[in-house]
């Protein structure tokens, strides 16, 4: 991931949601961290990110290295029924 942080002059489509994006952040112990999903909000101080299980991620702006847009995620796939 090589791209700087989404920016609020960048298209990001507001509906629905401001799309999908991986954004990879430094937390307190100074590793690095991934979260992949729905960018709800982005201001100068910090964004919002709601994974795949609905958890809401606040991730300051300051603390983010790389993220790009990532495309939608597939529906689930059904299984076959059973006769």
């Amino acid at each position: 991931m090589t791209h700087k942080p989404p920016d609020r002059d960048q298209d990001l489509n507001p509906a629905p949601g401001l799309g999908r994006w991986t954004v990879r952040h430094r937390i307190a112990d100074g590793s690095l961290t991934d979260v992949v999903g729905q960018l709800l909000q982005i201001d100068d101080r910090e964004l919002v990110l709601r994974d795949r299980r609905g958890q809401q991620h606040r991730i300051l702006r300051s603390a983010v290295v790389a993220s790009r847009r990532v495309p939608d995620r597939p529906p689930p796939r059904r299984r076959p029924r059973e006769s």
